[in-house]
């Protein structure tokens, strides 16, 4: 997904016949919050597109290290 620089803690849980997920994806620390948002919005949506069964995605956004 464009904006996001690495991910990591990716879990998912089964509910039933269905896919609970979490996911933490870096971003550039000098984004501002309406543009993270942007950004977590469209991996949750990607994930829910490829995915077949997944019906919760939780998308938390934090800063990407500057090395």
């Amino acid at each position: 997904t464009p904006g996001v620089r690495g991910h990591h803690a990716v879990r998912a849980r089964r509910l039933g016949g269905w896919v609970s997920m979490d996911i933490h994806v870096q971003v550039d620390p000098d984004l501002t919050v309406r543009q993270g948002h942007d950004i977590a919005t469209e991996v949750e949506r990607r994930i829910r597109q490829a995915s077949i069964g997944v019906v919760h995605v939780v998308v938390h956004v934090e800063p990407a290290d500057e090395e």
